[in-house]
C-alpha cells in the first residue's frame, strides 16, 4: 500500500509505513487486553438484549477482570520475544550449521585460500539484516506500551521491560557483530514518527490506568458514577500540568 502511494522522499515514504505498522501492531496486540479490561466483564446485558444469552463472557464468580489481565499480560511478556529470537538466535545459528556439514563442496581449502579471501567470502555468506531500524523500534515500541498501558494492574511490568531489554541488547550486538552481515549506516536527524508515537502511548496510557482504576479494579467499580469520573478527571488533569511544567522546562 505504502509503494502504491508514491511518496516523493524516502522520509515521507518511511513516515508512512511507520504509521500503517504500528497501526497494525497497536490493533493485533492490544486489542485483546482491552477487551479483557473494559469488556469482558460487563458485557453479559448487551449479550442478552441481542438474544445471544449463550455466549455471555465474563471472569469468573467474581467477576475480577483485573487479575485475568495480569496473567494475560504476564504470559505476553514473556513469550512475545520468543518468535524474534527463534528467528534471530536460533534459525541462523542451524542455518550456518547445515551449511557447514552439508555444504562442504562450497568451503575452500585453508591451505590454498588466504585468509583475507576466506574472510571476505565467510562475510558474503552472512544473511542480509533487513530493516533492522524499524523492526527494532517496532518490538521496543509495543514492548513499551503493555507496561505503560496497563501499569495499573501489573506492576511487575517495567521489570520484566528491562530484563527484556537487557536480553534482547545482547542478542542484537551479536547478531550485528557475528550473525548477519553488517548494515549500511545512514545519518538521520531524529527518530520520525518514532518520538510521537511514544507522546501518544505516554497519554493514552494515563486515560487506560485511570479507566483500570476508576471502573474496572475493586477500588472503583462500586462507586458511584460521579466518584469514578472525579478519579478520571484528576488522573487527566494532573497529566495536562505535568506536560505543561514539561514544556516550561525545555523553553527555559
Amino acid at each position: 500500500m505504502t509503494e502504491w502511494e508514491n511518496y516523493r522522499t524516502q522520509t515521507a515514504y518511511n513516515d508512512a509505513l511507520i504509521k500503517k505498522l504500528f497501526a497494525f501492531q497497536f490493533a493485533n496486540s492490544y486489542a485483546s487486553l482491552f477487551y479483557i479490561a473494559f469488556l469482558r466483564g460487563s458485557n453479559r446485558q448487551v449479550f442478552r438484549n441481542v438474544g445471544l444469552e449463550g455466549l455471555e463472557d465474563d471472569c469468573g464468580m467474581l467477576n475480577n477482570c483485573i487479575s485475568e489481565l495480569s496473567i494475560q499480560l504476564l504470559v505476553v511478556m514473556l513469550l512475545k520475544p520468543l518468535p524474534k529470537f527463534c528467528k534471530d538466535v536460533v534459525y541462523p545459528f542451524v542455518k550456518r550449521f547445515v551449511d557447514k556439514t552439508c555444504l562442504t563442496r562450497d568451503q575452500e581449502d585453508p591451505e590454498t585460500t588466504p585468509l583475507m579471501t576466506r574472510f571476505i567470502l565467510h562475510e558474503k555468506r552472512k544473511p542480509d539484516l533487513g530493516n533492522f531500524t524499524l523492526e527494532e523500534y517496532n518490538e521496543k515500541v509495543i514492548q513499551y506500551g503493555y507496561q505503560m498501558l496497563f501499569a495499573a494492574c501489573f506492576p511487575l511490568g517495567p521489570l520484566l521491560f528491562f530484563i527484556t531489554l537487557w536480553v534482547d541488547k545482547w542478542i542484537d550486538a551479536k547478531r550485528l557483530l557475528w550473525m548477519y552481515r553488517r548494515p549500511v549506516a545512514w545519518i538521520a536527524q531524529d527518530i520520525g514518527p518514532w518520538y510521537t508515537i511514544l507522546e501518544l502511548i505516554n497519554a493514552v496510557a494515563v486515560l487506560t490506568n485511570a479507566c483500570l482504576i476508576a471502573f474496572s479494579a475493586q477500588y472503583g467499580r462500586e462507586r458511584p458514577l460521579v466518584e469514578q469520573l472525579i478519579i478520571l478527571i484528576v488522573f487527566e488533569e494532573s497529566y495536562k500540568v505535568e506536560k505543561e511544567k514539561a514544556k516550561k522546562k525545555k523553553t527555559t
